[in-house]
């Protein structure tokens, strides 16, 4: 190439640069990690391709660099935006690297730079990444350290990406903020020879009958000729233009005409070995209070419930709820973890009372798209769930008191929510709030089907508590062992209570328990109060007024139950207490009663998709 042959002919040493850079990469995968993470090793990338495009043999090396420059610049975005985790990048052989996250700007010719690396990788996620808008704010630096075309320009760039016929507005406010007049901060030379064509080339692409390859030609000579007046130097990015590269690889792909002459063939047309270089926002651990808690934070962060999937996996003492995530917008691949039970106590959890009535003003509007659409029952679903998230802030206020506590408050969007509009979070707000959602949902024709058996199941839930409630007084009282002996499953009630594909895994985990004895504990003298709790298995896979009483873990395994059978969960508690010993797992088995203690513990290894 020209570039090469120009080096050599100035005595300048780019196989020297380059082991340079390459050892600057180990450094920064070395040191401890910062938030600067993906910024600095995209910057370093940038550099090592420029370099690698020149030197012969190194085409294979080059690949991998544009792909981990383009996810390293989208870890640099997210770890800029997201809150509550970190960022991790994992490479095709396993390693990875996991990045806090911080506030602070980016730096747009890094952003703009990493697009570029994103559009020849053909690397989408990365793409969706960066060209989200809050992404794009986020890569912005000062007033006081950039100039003000940058946001406009950047914006272009992801316009002609997503969406080209809205990319013009955004170029004619960079293209004007980039007057002489107006420039403060950038070498004018580089704003009249680097991003002036560079904005053509954009609007070039983003009409469908654009001259691009006219204005592509014009941006490689203002380019080279940028380079030509400045002071000789070492710098790579003089070997090519790599948003240019970036651009014209994004033409290639639409099929657009033009000479691709002083640009890498073989990366503009993709025609590489791809190692792609994934990114997942990983949250901190989150402590599930109730049985929708995990589906409610989820809601609320914007992953739709389709693409969900998760496992419930015993770790250290604790259950856990892992969670694989894909679909939300400007973040494609997320992993979040819940704890159900056990664990470090100091988790935060998941939801406080200010996230709770935003939730529920999301499932209101949720229902207004269904009850357009005549599907009624979708419609009352989406406010029921409304008016549980409702009832969930209203039992935070306990008489005398006549709002929400403040301790209730305890997430950065909880309190924003509580003081944009203190007043909401009053009782008779809250329950005029609810008597509102409820009226909706009850005006509504009541379906048949699922609500129908929901409907039954709540009508019948008492009287089956209380043909049950003799046998739990007797097995609390039971020194013996005699009442729990009897509780032991018979070999034909495992099919009756599993699915078919879990029958033998159940009995054999059960069996074994029960050859060396259920353990049981004993309510205090005090724990007189016996409460129980009643619901089918169909029932407990989703958050509603009898599954709320059951340990969270059974929402993960219910697919796995015969959804007719009958569960009960009991608890002895002090009168008037909220909490107190409790149990779970009795079946009943046509004409008895057979104990199944904690089943998401011994089906804990059976992976679910998410509802």
């Amino acid at each position: 190439m020209t570039q090469q042959r120009d080096a050599c002919a100035a005595g300048l040493d780019w196989p020297g640069r380059l082991k340079f850079q390459n050892r600057l990469r180990d450094a920064v995968l070395s040191r401890g990690p910062s938030a600067e993470d993906g910024r600095d090793l995209a910057n370093v990338d940038f550099a090592r391709i420029a370099l690698m495009t020149v030197l012969p043999n190194q085409e294979v090396e080059c690949a991998a660099a544009v792909c981990e420059a383009a996810a390293a610049g989208a870890a640099a975005a997210l770890s800029r935006v997201m809150k509550g985790g970190g960022v991790t990048m994992e490479w095709p052989d396993g390693a990875q690297r996991r990045m806090p996250t911080a506030a602070g700007a980016l730096d747009p010719a890094c952003w703009l730079r990493s697009v570029a690396c994103a559009l020849v990788a053909r690397d989408d996620d990365a793409v969706e990444v960066l060209c989200e808008p809050v992404h794009i704010s986020a890569a912005q630096l000062p007033a006081k350290l950039a100039d003000d075309f940058w946001p406009f320009l950047c914006a272009a760039v992801a316009t002609v990406v997503r969406d080209p016929s809205s990319a013009a507005a955004w170029l004619d406010d960079a293209e004007r903020l980039m007057a002489p007049a107006r420039i403060g901060q950038a070498d004018p030379l580089t704003v009249a020879l680097e991003f002036r064509p560079l904005a053509a080339l954009v609007r070039a692409l983003a009409k469908p009958d654009g001259d691009f390859d006219s204005a592509l030609a014009h941006a490689l000579a203002a380019y080279r000729e940028l380079f030509s007046r400045r002071e000789p130097s070492a710098d790579p990015a003089q070997l090519f233009h790599l948003e240019a590269l970036g651009l014209a690889a994004l033409a290639f792909d639409r099929q657009r005409p033009f000479d691709p002459s002083g640009l890498p063939m073989a990366l503009m047309k993709g025609e590489f070995p791809r190692r792609p270089v994934t990114v997942t926002f990983e949250y901190a651990p989150l402590r599930a209070e109730r049985i929708e808690d995990p589906i409610r934070f989820l809601d609320l962060e914007g992953f739709p419930r389709s693409a969900r999937k998760h496992s419930v996996v015993g770790r250290g003492g604790a259950l856990l709820a892992v969670y694989t995530l894909a679909g939300r917008t400007g973040c494609p691949r997320a992993r979040a973890t819940f704890v159900l039970e056990g664990g470090d106590p100091a988790t935060p959890r998941a939801l406080d009372a200010g996230d709770l009535m935003l939730l529920s003003d999301f499932y209101a509007q949720q229902a207004e798209s269904p009850l357009a659409a005549g599907d009624e029952k979708a419609a009352a679903g989406w406010l029921s769930q409304a008016v549980e998230s409702i009832d969930t802030v209203l039992a935070t206020v306990v008489p005398p008191a006549d709002a929400v506590p403040a301790c209730e408050f305890f997430t950065e969007r909880g309190r924003r929510a509580r003081d944009a509009e203190p007043g909401r979070f009053r009782r008779e707000r809250l329950a005029a709030y609810r008597a509102t959602l409820n009226q909706r949902r009850e005006s509504l024709s009541r379906p048949s089907g699922e609500s129908a058996a929901r409907s039954f199941a709540l009508l019948t839930a008492d009287a089956l508590a209380e043909e049950v409630r003799p046998l739990l007084s007797a097995l609390a009282k039971d020194r013996s062992g005699a009442v729990i002996k009897r509780l032991r499953p018979r070999p034909e009630d495992y099919a009756k209570v599993f699915q078919p594909a879990v029958v033998e895994a159940a009995r054999h985990a059960y069996e074994s328990r029960w050859d060396v004895g259920v353990a049981m504990s004993f309510p205090s003298s005090t724990q007189s109060e016996l409460r129980i709790f009643v619901a089918p298995a169909g029932l407990l896979a989703s958050a509603n007024d009898l599954s709320r009483h059951f340990p969270g873990g059974y929402a993960a395994i219910a697919r796995h139950l015969q959804p007719h059978s009958v569960w009960a969960a009991w608890t002895f508690v002090e009168p008037g207490a909220d909490s107190g010993l409790a149990f779970d797992g009795l079946v009943w088995c046509d004409d008895h009663w057979a104990w199944f203690p904690k089943p998401y513990r011994f089906l804990a290894n059976i992976t679910e998709t998410a509802h």
